[in-house]
């Protein structure tokens, strides 16, 4: 685990883009970048969609929600 700490401090951008400092910070890559359209996680809308009827719950930041796939 504090190997992995190292590699996330030292190595990887501090942005959170997820590539190391070399590649993101390099002045080469400033137009070499190509960002494709976004994919969308049917999971995650799945959930956000459910917490919104929850918001009148008691406590709704407490309850811990999980999903299904039903294939």
């Amino acid at each position: 685990m504090l190997a992995l700490e190292e590699y996330r401090r030292d190595v990887l951008c501090p942005c959170g883009c997820g590539y190391p400092r070399e590649i993101s910070q390099a002045p080469g890559t400033e137009f070499a970048v190509h960002v494709p359209p976004p994919t969308r996680c049917h999971v995650r809308t799945a959930l956000v969609e459910a917490q919104k009827d929850a918001k009148d719950r008691p406590h709704p930041e407490a309850l811990l929600w999980g999903a299904e796939v039903r294939v």
